[in-house]
Order: structure tokens, then sequence, then C-alpha cells
């Protein structure tokens, strides 16, 4: 009962063992089970691949779109097209551990991989505490929770200096 409420909210199991599995219920309310740890992440969004390199884990991606080209080292990962056109063949090809994506891309190819298996983070952060939300279970998924904290505690700083210096 108690996991159910906690995925219900946002939250996800703390902590995994290796071999394990973490639950973080992404943004369509959907409890995404994700394996413990994750060795090969496909991002089908730019903004997704950003926060991957923010967490400092762009080592990751295995696959990517023709959009997501930051961090840098993001580019040696193969590409499977637009976040609208991607190949599910060549998304199944790289054997992801997780997939992450945003509302934009396809919904159809998306359901495709589900249908497959495959553990997919759906975001669509529309607020900044919606991304820093985003930013915080992303690291739970992929077992950077710590380093997820740590940065969305230096944004807030950073948006508080900004708001502050707008006021005076």
């Amino acid at each position: 009962t108690l996991m159910a409420i906690l995925c219900c909210a946002g939250c996800a199991t703390p902590g995994p063992a290796s071999g394990s599995v973490v639950t973080v219920t992404d943004d369509r309310g959907t409890a995404v089970h994700v394996p413990s740890p994750v060795e090969r992440v496909v991002s089908l969004a730019p903004s997704e691949t950003e926060i991957l390199g923010v967490l400092g884990r762009a080592d990751l991606l295995a696959g990517r779109t023709d959009y997501c080209t930051w961090p840098p080292e993001v580019l040696r990962a193969p590409t499977v097209g637009g976040p609208r056109t991607f190949s599910v063949e060549a998304v199944v090809a790289l054997d992801p551990d997780l997939i992450l994506a945003t509302h934009i891309v396809d919904r159809q190819r998306l359901d495709a991989l589900r249908q497959m298996g495959y553990p997919v983070l759906e975001f669509g952060p529309d607020t900044v505490e919606e991304i820093y939300d985003n930013i915080r279970r992303m690291g739970i998924a992929i077992g950077e929770e710590e380093n997820a904290t740590r940065v969305v505690e230096g944004l807030r700083v950073k948006e508080q200096a900004v708001r502050a210096s707008n006021l005076g």
C-alpha cells in the first residue's frame, strides 16, 4: 500500500541494490519499473539528454535523436532518428535499460516500445518546479538521486538570485 501511495505521488523507491528495480512515476502517471543499475539509455528528447549530461552520466547514452547534441560527448552515441520519426527497430537494436522521452515524441512508437517491455519514462514539464521534479526523478531512475538533489538545489539558488536581482 505504501509503495502505491509513493508511486502515485511521483516518488520512487530509494536506494536500490544492484540487480533490483526502481519504480518511478512519469508525467503520464505511469509507474515505470527501471532495472538497477541502468547501463544503457536511449534518449528520444534533447532536454532529457541534457539532463543526463548535467547529472554527469552522458556515458550511459547508448542512443539519441538527431537533435540531441549536448553535451558534446553524446555525439558518440548513434542516432535513431527524430523525436517524432525515430526508428523503433533502431532503439530495440540498442537494447536499452531505459528510454527517456517527452510528450512531443511519437506516441504510437513509444507505445510499441512499452508493449515490448522497455521501460519508458515520459516527461512533460511546464513549470520550473516540474523541471526540478524531472531532474530528481531521472536521478532516481539512473541511480544518481543525491547528485540530482545537488543539481536542483544549485538551480534553486541561481533562480532565487535572478529573482532577487530583478526586484532591485
